[in-house]
């Protein structure tokens, strides 16, 4: 599924921006955020990495996704070990989240410039407090702790839904410390200091704008007003089937039809549910993976930005605390099945293939729902077995066309113009229309500041569509429009054809505000 989605999806603007960010850092700069947002960070100097030990392509952009969704995995297997006595449990634990559903996979190779980094943070969290709780309470295990919570919190405070789970864990060790509460708190001083320095980036820009991140502000505009009801409406509507792959992550629909849907959702709420009441019973560590995960659709609403469902870009944090939780929940099916057996060595060997197999067929149900919905729903027009290859080959064509043309700097569409700065290197420097996201001020000033920018247009084709998210031309304009205001005002222009994109050449320089004007 990885494959397909890496071979035949192209690169958007938003992961070319986390590219663009990148090859600045390469040239010293520092940025604390995402371009253009006061939230989200770290992930592009990992991919600055990336770019500087094998250059920059649009497959070394994926591939931090990719090892960081791989890094998760290995993380979730370390913590279920930490959780259930039975490693097989926690292999396979480890195996289904990299599996399922078909939302966290499709998400996996997109690089969103911080969620990555951030569930990997929140994991290592809760496997770092575990090792405190059994034993492994160095001064450097609190500093580790410490700083994974503050980098993971730089970038995207989204790494709260694990420190629901995490706080619990770790005031339960708290407790069993409470004689001995005076020595434990130059650790937790370690701890608090660490989380600081790991932070310090979030911290030294929020000081200077008044904790502007924490604001509703900062995550833009909704399409329409929403509320914390609504937020968790859409969680429960749409959300929750996309979990175990039943729903559509783009409209929604019901893979296969809504009455099986809906049926094989009520089951697996089921066994959810069954699982959650068995990690209660049995105590401990279980209590906390099991509040963290009643908490997360509770939690997520407090977020501004979750009113946008689709694609299933925040659910995924929940997938490995879910998957915890089936994995407690087999590993107790196993011991209260066997309970009833005299002899301990006959009793232990049925537990633990009661317990793997029904996490096995649960497992196997949720890698199952995740293929077919990979399946059943692929990118319209295209085949699983077909158009293997280089997802960006058409928008480089197109480049090199311009390029000749004589075309450096210029306006386009925001899912056309950053997307073309980084496939062409910055040769293209092309910046956004009034009225769209400007996540590039800087360049943005160059290109007005150009005596002949051109003015990049999609031909409205398929395989145009293909290739970028939205087909509209800069600030909404349609090629027509602007070539009729160009012919009003007597200006010539020149056309390029580029492939999938057209280029206007205005003959004599021309005012962005005439087309936009200030308002």
């Amino acid at each position: 599924m990885r494959a397909w989605y890496l071979f035949h999806r192209p690169i958007s603007s938003d992961e070319a921006i986390a590219g663009l960010m990148a090859r600045d850092i390469l040239h010293g700069h520092f940025y604390a955020f995402y371009w253009g947002q006061v939230y989200g960070g770290v992930e592009p100097y990992l991919t600055a990495a990336g770019f500087g030990i094998f250059g920059h392509s649009p497959w070394v952009l994926r591939a931090v996704p990719v090892l960081l969704s791989i890094v998760a995995a290995l993380l979730t297997w370390r913590v279920a070990k930490r959780l259930t006595p039975d490693p097989v449990l926690a292999v396979l634990a480890g195996a289904v989240v990299w599996a399922a559903p078909d939302s966290a996979v499709s998400n996996s190779f997109i690089e969103w410039g911080f969620r990555g980094v951030t569930l990997v943070c929140g994991l290592a969290v809760l496997l770092l407090v575990l090792r405190i709780l059994d034993g492994h309470d160095s001064w450097w295990t609190f500093a580790g702790l410490g700083l994974v919570a503050g980098v993971g919190w730089w970038s995207s405070p989204e790494i709260a839904y694990f420190l629901v789970p995490g706080g619990l864990l770790f005031l339960g060790y708290a407790w069993t410390q409470r004689e001995h509460i005076i020595g434990l708190l130059p650790r937790v001083g370690v701890l608090l200091v660490a989380g600081g320095v790991g932070a310090l980036p979030w911290l030294w820009a929020n000081v200077n704008s008044g904790f502007e991140s924490l604001k509703a502000s900062a995550f833009g505009i909704a399409p329409q007003p929403t509320t914390y009801d609504s937020r968790l409406h859409l969680f429960f509507h749409y959300s929750l089937g996309m979990l175990f792959s039943l729903r559509d992550v783009f409209d929604g629909h019901w893979i296969g039809g809504k009455t099986l849907g809906v049926a094989l959702l009520l089951v697996m709420l089921v066994v959810l549910g069954i699982a959650l009441i068995l990690g209660v019973i049995r105590g401990g560590r279980a209590v906390a993976i099991a509040v963290g995960t009643v908490a997360f659709p509770f939690v997520l609403p407090l977020s501004p930005g979750t009113w946008f469902w689709q694609t299933g870009r925040y659910i995924g944090y929940v997938v490995p605390l879910y998957v915890m939780v089936l994995a407690i929940g087999a590993y107790a099916t196993g011991r209260l099945v066997s309970s009833r057996i005299a002899f301990a060595d006959l009793r232990e060997q049925i537990s633990g293939v009661v317990s793997r197999l029904s996490f096995s067929v649960i497992g196997g149900f949720l890698a199952a729902t995740a293929l077919a919905s990979f399946v059943l729903d692929p990118t319209p027009g295209v085949a699983l077995s077909a158009g293997w290859g280089d997802p960006n080959r058409p928008t480089a064509h197109s480049i090199r066309a311009l390029e000749k043309a004589g075309v450096s700097y210029g306006y386009a569409n925001y899912w056309v113009a950053y997307r073309l700065d980084l496939l062409s290197h910055e040769h293209l420097k092309l910046t956004v229309g009034k009225g769209e996201v400007d996540r590039w001020p800087a360049l943005n000033r160059q290109v007005s500041n150009h005596r002949l920018a051109a003015w990049v247009f999609v031909k409205p084709t398929s395989a145009a569509s293909s290739q970028f998210v939205s087909v509209s031309g800069p600030g909404g304009l349609t090629e027509t429009a602007f070539t009729d205001q160009l012919k009003l005002n007597s200006v010539g222009y020149k056309l390029v054809d580029a492939g999938i994109l057209e280029a206007v050449i205005p003959n004599s320089p021309i005012s962005a505000s005439d087309f936009w004007p200030t308002r």
